[in-house]
């Protein structure tokens, strides 16, 4: 079952790296990274599989595309890291005969009427194009239909945690009072809001900590760079500097992390990555009160969106109450064993790849 990945750049180690549990099953994912590169001379797709990873330009990869017999692939999957090349790859495919999956995975759905119009009109087009759509979010299938789309060609997947997680290793100290968060830095996820919510919740816990992982490398681009600057100098204004730390991504965001509690106060957290990690870690959550909130409320401090008082008193309870917190972390260890592992979403999956072959 040769599959063509295409449409990505910053995620490429997580996506390989999602897909490798089906290669058992016969799964050939062959991963093209867009790029303006021009060492990439060859049309054949299957050169290159011993990393399966394939720089070429989106001109080239039309090009392979239309040449291509259309035995040799399964299926197409588009992420819209690149929206007018998963626009372009799906007229091809559709062209030839070739089921195209479009898969929707971040913020493109939600804030499509932010987006530019030829990056708005080029997603919603490749939507209505495809032949399905993955969507990973509680709000996409009503977003999507709005556009008009046909229902049926929309699956909603379950975010769960990579066949490998490493479920023995606990990183729940209730006695450290350290309060994590491991997501990009928008303005939808309240960043400053909970700094200024820690700020005030810690001034009676001197050992209190509040780490930030997911600001831009320095020297490196961010697309709300005025934001994080607004939060650096909130920090530095209220003299915390040695008590908020910001951390650029890395491979391994987890790395020499213990904490009393995850923080994701944001607008949509339905199956956020970290969240579900931190869940697996046995980490008890502070979540906002949206859509998804209720199914870890076990195991979670749940506060209204954008209330930094009632945040500050919620992050007051982690910093003070470290026997609920351990009441917390067994809950959802039960939770994402009963539900999150990915043995609970490979064979839907598998079923719905075999389909498209039909």
């Amino acid at each position: 079952m040769k599959v063509l990945v295409i449409g990505f750049d910053h995620l490429i180690s997580k996506l390989t790296k999602s897909y490798e549990p089906f290669l058992k099953h016969g799964f050939e994912p062959i991963y093209y990274k867009l790029s303006q590169s021009e060492d990439y001379l060859s049309h054949s797709l299957f050169n290159r599989l011993k990393n399966r990873v394939i720089q070429t330009t989106l001109l080239k990869l039309i090009l392979c595309l239309a040449w291509i017999k259309k035995s040799d692939i399964h299926h197409v999957e588009v992420y819209f890291d690149s929206s007018l090349a998963a626009l372009l790859v799906t007229i091809t495919c559709r062209l030839r005969g070739i089921p195209v999956v479009a898969v929707c995975r971040g913020t493109e759905i939600r804030c499509i009427d932010s987006h530019r119009w030829l990056r708005k009109a080029s997603i919603i087009n490749t939507l209505k194009l495809c032949n399905y759509i993955l969507a990973k979010e509680r709000y996409m299938p009503t977003k999507i239909e709005s556009f008009g789309v046909l229902r049926h060609k929309i699956r909603s997947i379950n975010n769960v945690l990579p066949i490998d997680f490493e479920y023995q290793r606990n990183l729940f100290n209730p006695n450290v009072q350290e309060i994590i968060y491991i997501n990009s830095v928008r303005k939808m996820r309240y960043v400053k809001e909970t700094v200024a919510a820690f700020c005030e919740a810690s001034k009676d816990y001197p050992k209190a900590r509040l780490t930030i992982v997911g600001v831009a490398n320095d020297g490196g681009f961010s697309p709300e760079q005025a934001y994080e600057s607004e939060i650096r100098n909130y920090i530095t204004a209220h003299d915390m500097e040695n008590r908020v730390t910001l951390k650029p991504f890395s491979n391994n965001p987890w790395e020499n992390i213990v904490a009393s509690a995850f923080i994701l106060h944001a607008d949509v957290i339905w199956l956020n990555n970290s969240l579900l990690e931190a869940a697996g870690y046995g980490i008890p959550l502070i979540l906002s009160d949206v859509d998804g909130a209720e199914v870890f409320e076990k195991g979670a401090l749940i506060t209204p969106l954008g209330n930094v008082e009632q945040l500050s008193n919620a992050m007051v309870s982690v910093f003070s109450d470290p026997e609920r917190l351990k009441e917390y972390s067994m809950s959802l260890s039960q939770l994402v064993n009963n539900r999150f592992k990915f043995e609970t979403f490979e064979s839907s999956q598998l079923s719905f790849y075999n389909s498209l072959g039909k």
